[in-house]
């Protein structure tokens, strides 16, 4: 059994990441209790102090310090609670946040690990800060802001950039996890999509053999828990009897990857799932907004008029030809409606009515018509060539039905 200096770096960041994950423990994997909460501010405090120079520093004092006021003397008592649990998991699930991204942050700048280190290389003390980046995506996940929901999950899904260009969160815990082939068989196939898409039998069994898996995980973790006495006990690693409970310790470790990586791969499907729906309420709240901003804004003029008292015009009448001239399209306008044209019209044709010349006009015209037609045809059926009349002598010699008879048999 070794003690560590209670000053130094490494156990002001093994007290918060042990006493983080023992809350965070309790309340996502026991008892989903928010009240039961115990804060971890002096503990993050104390952390915050090793990097005064950092320019992180600052997002975490603000990002605390930016608490929600909410009036609520206008709601019923049942929606008074509603907005009190919904607070209070929100502000437990940022104070967990914060200690988690401060802690994987304190890891890469301290070497806790690295990219380049075999499962083997990473010393068993560091093993569990590799729960970091499923433990920031977890907890975002959880938490009960349907407003930043969709960026939230995007956040999530997708690597993002942090402070050091370190990516965080589910694909980056699901690549380190298939580097250090921490992964089951089944687990790997699904993260890199070697397992061809059967049929839902087959995915059922993936499911239950899943849900089987992480059953038993659960079970013998909580029971090595409880035989530590609390997980903030068992987590404390220089305080453990190393030739006895090493082995124990860091194969407990690695079945908490495990089980994370199995929950990684549910989160991810789950999000596939959900994003659709989020992408499309956004659409929505950005139209409605955009809609709400444009009806509100008063109608702006295209330019003020201003007419000059000593010119020789009368105003109004300038007034009224300017305000032609604005309101004018760019094509001619209708003089008349439609059914004005339509009763001129119906009009000029009964005055057409008495009129002889236009009759006899009309009726020259048809004549004349009917004449051509008739020319056309008889000149049409005066024409006969010599084939058309050899076709009527051969019908002539050559009744119709008389092939049928017995008199051209033999």
């Amino acid at each position: 059994m070794e003690f560590e200096d209670s000053g130094s770096d490494v156990y002001i960041l093994d007290k918060l990441f042990n006493k983080s994950f023992s809350q965070y423990w309790t309340l996502f994997w026991k008892d989903y209790d928010f009240y039961k909460y115990k804060s971890v501010k002096a503990e993050l405090e104390s952390a915050l102090k090793l990097f005064p120079d950092a320019s992180f520093v600052e997002l975490f004092y603000s990002a605390r310090d930016s608490s929600r006021q909410r009036n609520y003397d206008d709601e019923s008592e049942f929606s008074k609670s509603i907005e009190k649990d919904r607070l209070n998991k929100l502000n437990v699930i940022n104070e967990l946040q914060q200690s988690f991204e401060l802690l994987t942050m304190a890891s890469e700048s301290m070497g806790f690990t690295s990219v380049n280190e075999d499962l083997d290389e990473v010393h068993s003390e560091y093993v569990k800060y590799l729960m970091l980046p499923y433990l920031i995506a977890h907890v975002m996940v959880e938490k009960p802001d349907l407003s930043n929901r969709f960026e939230i999950l995007k956040k999530v899904e997708v690597p993002v950039e942090f402070v050091h260009k370190f990516q965080i969160f589910l694909n980056q815990f699901m690549n380190m996890m298939s580097r250090l082939k921490i992964l089951r068989r089944e687990e790997l196939e699904v993260w890199e999509e070697k397992r061809p898409k059967n049929t839902s039998h087959d995915a059922r069994d993936l499911r239950v053999n899943q849900a089987s898996f992480e059953r038993d995980l659960k079970k013998s973790v909580s029971q090595v828990f409880a035989s530590s006495g609390s997980v903030e006990q068992f987590l404390q690693f220089n305080k453990l009897d190393k030739s006895t409970n090493e082995e124990v310790y860091r194969n407990t470790i690695l079945d908490i990857l495990k089980l994370f990586s199995i929950q990684s791969i549910n989160h991810l499907n789950s999000i596939k799932m959900e994003m659709p729906f989020l992408e499309l309420r956004e659409k929505n709240r950005i139209a409605f907004s955009e809609d709400k901003v444009e009806s509100s804004a008063p109608p702006g003029k295209p330019w003020f008029l201003h007419i000059d008292n000593n010119s020789k015009l009368d105003p109004s009448l300038v007034q009224t030809l300017y305000r032609k001239m604005v309101f004018l399209p760019g094509h001619n306008l209708p003089t008349i409606s439609l059914d004005e044209c339509a009763r001129i019209e119906m009009e000029m044709d009964v005055k057409t009515i008495g009129c002889k010349g236009v009759e006899v006009k009309r009726k020259d015209s048809a004549d004349l018509l009917e004449d051509e037609l008739d020319e056309q045809e008889s000149e049409k059926s005066s024409v006969c060539t010599d084939d058309a009349r050899e076709w009527d002598d051969w019908k002539d010699d050559h009744p119709k039905g008389q092939g049928n008879k017995d008199v051209n048999i033999g």
